[in-house]
């Protein structure tokens, strides 16, 4: 995604705690690779990108970006994004297929930094998806480490064909490495307040983000020494090695609590 940016250095957090005793490839096991192929009669093409799950009054939530779901980049939608796309688990078990046809169809979505890029939808209570709902706890007040787990669209398809990783790629950076904030687009005077841009102070050069969007980003309070889910990966700058955006997860949460008040809940 395209974003020109400008970073607001004033009220910036700045990470400074010691690591905490939670292993960081355990984060992996909340991250589940979304894939799928579609065609529009010409050309097939594959689509990409992970989610997560929570669980909330005994229902279970996918949550992604929503251009994942909808097939939007770049201000336009893709002529053969699929009808569906599969949840894959770490080892490499198809576990859920997902309809995304009608969301496909009907669904817009704006620049990032305008409309929320997340999505929550909801999908049959399977008991054995890892759900990370211990991870929304109250936010977090002095940031330590930051974790994200995601599926490299290079490693997911290669020649057109589903390579299957056995696990999620793991972005960690440790204290003092990041800044956490908000940004501005260079093309617009309005702050960004939707998303948190994170930028590592050394890069991250090395990380395909193709196929990151969806996954969960996970910060430590360096007080409580607890993880809390910040927001999802939405994307990347181009002009910026290494500067990822968050969408607040806040805005996933609505979207569960208003699925939750709304609609009747989904055969077991």
């Amino acid at each position: 995604m395209n974003l020109k940016i400008a970073f607001i250095v004033a009220g910036l957090l700045i990470c400074r705690a010691s690591f905490s005793q939670e292993d960081a490839g355990s984060f992996r096991q909340y991250s589940y690779l979304l894939y799928g192929k579609g065609t529009n009669g010409i050309v097939t093409g594959s689509a990409a990108g992970t989610c997560f799950f929570v669980r909330k009054g005994g229902r279970l939530f996918l949550i992604t970006a929503k251009h994942v779901l909808c097939g939007c980049g770049g201000g336009k939608k893709s002529e053969y994004y699929p009808d569906k796309l599969m949840v894959r688990r770490m080892g490499g078990m198809d576990t859920l297929a997902i309809d995304i046809s009608r969301i496909r169809d009907t669904a817009t979505l704006m620049e990032p930094y305008l409309e929320p890029d997340v999505m929550a939808m909801e999908v049959p209570n399977d008991t054995a998806i890892s759900s990370a709902e211990r991870f929304l706890m109250p936010p977090f007040r002095k940031v330590g480490r930051l974790i994200a787990c995601g599926y490299s669209g290079s490693a997911v398809m290669r020649e057109g064909q589903l390579t299957s990783p056995a696990e999620a790629s793991l972005m960690s950076f440790p204290k003092d490495s990041y800044l956490i904030g908000t940004a501005q687009d260079s093309a617009s005077p309005a702050i960004d307040s939707l998303n948190y841009c994170i930028m590592p102070k050394g890069g991250a050069s090395g990380i395909d983000f193709r196929g990151w969007s969806g996954s969960p980003v996970f910060i430590e309070d360096a007080r409580s020494k607890k993880w809390r889910i910040c927001g999802v990966f939405v994307a990347s700058s181009t002009q910026r090695q290494g500067i990822v955006f968050a969408a607040k997860i806040e805005y996933a949460l609505q979207g569960i609590s208003n699925l939750l008040a709304s609609d009747p809940e989904l055969p077991r």
